[in-house]
């Protein structure tokens, strides 16, 4: 059997077609619907769907998985974001990819919009940045659409004093004791990203708040990657003010930003997006998740 986890929060506007998407997988299952205190008609129409509620309402979300595990009877456990719609046979691929091999904890795929917004078709890039790599084994894998052998993980909980992020910690954890997370191009699912510009600098912000914090608890985690989007925003600060002193070191900063700009204006051309409207929306997407993870870091 299935247990299929959904954490919700005033989600009405995409509930049903996540449930919905869910009830249609053709398998054994259940369906626990951890819902925070939502005060709109979430927990209403999720009763419709006939699924098990458990109300949670802590806003560190390590405590609603937790509480989502607890109640759960399958051989799996799947995570469904409420904002994801699963296509029709995903569940059937999932348990292919997981059962490939022993050492294989868990497995997910790239999100896709159903919305063509500007902002929306832009960021499917971001959520499915790996979608022309069929396979491959990850550090981590976004709990929006994220299938675990119950099994590997019985003996875990997620940590309950993490806001955010409390999946990359869970997942690093799994890795560092020699399980593999595989993505995979097969397990696309349809993800509601951000409609507009102000939610998308509101999402990455608040991510790039907690992106350190599970390479703080891992430190052998850290790679280069980690270490350019820490050192980035204030490598630009520091020239910056220096260029009070010096204003041809004001050109540092400003090449920088430019090559973030020509970097995306480069994938824009290659998957055929408008290489203008493309690097405006994921420049400024940067610099949110940027500007969180120095003010995360500090403080």
């Amino acid at each position: 059997m299935i247990s299929f986890i959904v954490l919700t929060y005033n989600s009405e506007r995409t509930i049903q077609k996540c449930l919905e998407s869910i009830s249609a997988q053709r398998c054994e299952k259940e369906i626990i619907v951890v819902d925070g205190g939502s005060t709109d008609k979430t927990v209403e129409m999720a009763k419709r769907q006939g699924t098990k509620i458990v109300t949670e309402t802590s806003r560190f979300l390590g405590i609603p998985r937790n509480a989502g595990m607890e109640h759960a009877k399958g051989e799996y456990i799947a995570f469904v974001d409420s904002d994801v719609v699963l296509p029709e046979g995903w569940i059937s691929i999932a348990l292919e990819k997981i059962n490939k091999s022993k050492i294989i904890a868990g497995v997910g795929g790239p999100g896709i919009s159903p919305e063509k917004g500007r902002v929306s078709d832009s960021l499917n890039f971001l959520y499915g940045k790996s979608i022309k790599t069929k396979e491959s084994y990850v550090k981590s894998l976004p709990t929006m659409d994220l299938l675990y052998k119950r099994d590997v993980i019985k003996n875990q909980k997620f940590l309950d004093h993490l806001k955010t992020t409390e999946d990359v910690e869970f997942n690093f954890r799994l890795v560092k004791s020699g399980y593999k997370l595989l993505f995979s191009s097969n397990l696309y699912v349809y993800h509601y990203h951000p409609a507009n510009l102000r939610q998308m600098v509101k999402k990455w912000y608040n991510y790039g708040r907690n992106y350190a914090k599970p390479y703080m608890i891992h430190k052998e985690m850290i790679d280069t990657i980690f270490m350019v989007r820490v050192l980035y925003l204030p490598f630009i600060l520091l020239f910056t003010a220096l260029s009070i002193f010096n204003q041809n070191l004001l050109l540092v900063p400003l090449s920088q930003i430019i090559a973030i700009f020509c970097v995306y204006a480069i994938i824009a051309v290659k998957i055929g997006k408008n290489p203008l409207i493309f690097s405006i929306i994921h420049t400024i997407k940067q610099f949110a998740q940027l500007i969180g993870i120095t003010l995360g870091i500090i403080y």
